[in-house]
């Protein structure tokens, strides 16, 4: 009898420390502390592809924009992209931005394999006057004096952030061109091209 009464009093031990452990560790490791929020004050997702159609080269970029802000504006638009670059293509890949967004981060792999120096050569960012359609341009394997560079493949990472001074629209268009082709006579880079349009705002 004493033996079946310790039994009962050792499983009613048993229980209440399995209790006191699930609620220490609920209230120790909440899952939302655990785990980040997925997708959290993201204002609009993109995915695009652009492709050298128009010609006989086989250059692509194709990625995915995030845009995120916090209290329903922009403060942030991060860019994954993959590139590929036909051998003989001198155009390459550009991504283009409107003015009053500035780049703070950049990362390439392209071409891979390679090392970061030879990736710093075949990445140029190039600025325009605040009146063009699109001020900041990212070079991807583009050569200024028309020779192919050797083509290649590779992943673009960047994150772009708006002008704190600037009033920022409702939504912007940012474009990727790709490619290169002979035109009447004249050398065409980015011989095809998208628009992407974007929401900064949600009311």
């Amino acid at each position: 009898m004493r033996m079946k009464a310790g039994f009962i009093w050792f499983t009613i031990g048993l229980f209440v420390v399995a209790i006191g452990s699930v609620a220490w560790l609920s209230s120790e490791s909440p899952e939302k502390e655990r785990y980040p929020q997925l997708n959290k004050n993201m204002l609009d997702i993109k995915s695009f592809r652009a492709a050298s159609d128009s010609t006989d080269l086989n250059t692509t970029a194709e990625g995915t924009i995030f845009v995120r802000g916090e209290e329903g504006r922009a403060d942030s638009i991060q860019i994954a992209v993959e590139i590929v670059i036909d051998p003989d293509d001198w155009g390459g890949v550009s991504l283009n931005f409107p003015d009053k967004w500035q780049i703070t981060e950049l990362s390439s792999s392209f071409p891979e394999p390679s090392g970061s120096e030879k990736a710093q050569e075949r990445v140029i960012i190039l600025t325009s006057p605040g009146n063009a359609r699109y001020a900041t341009i990212v070079e991807i394997g583009r050569s200024h004096t028309y020779k192919p560079t050797g083509g290649g493949k590779g992943t673009v990472l960047l994150t772009l952030s708006p002008d704190r001074r600037a009033e920022l629209p409702e939504s912007m268009m940012i474009a990727v061109a790709v490619g290169s082709d002979l035109r009447s006579g004249y050398r065409v880079a980015g011989s095809d091209f998208i628009e992407i349009p974007l929401k900064l705002i949600d009311e």
